[in-house]
């Protein structure tokens, strides 16, 4: 049974017409394009906040002797 769930998107795809396809395509960038600018933005702000965390807790957070 799990193998033919797995093989259902390929039976799929095999009775698509080439057009049919490519429209798909343009419709999954169209709707998807935003999340991924939005995981993205998210990754690169993930990055930055952490590298801002382990400064914070390696270096304290004032700083000192200036």
């Amino acid at each position: 049974m799990l193998f033919k769930i797995f093989l259902w998107p390929v039976k799929f795809l095999r009775k698509m017409k080439n057009w049919q396809i490519l429209l798909s395509w343009v419709v999954a960038v169209l709707l998807f394009r935003p999340l991924l600018i939005l995981f993205i933005v998210l990754y690169v702000l993930s990055h930055w906040v952490n590298k801002a965390i382990v400064h914070v807790n390696v270096f304290g957070w004032g700083r000192r002797g200036v």
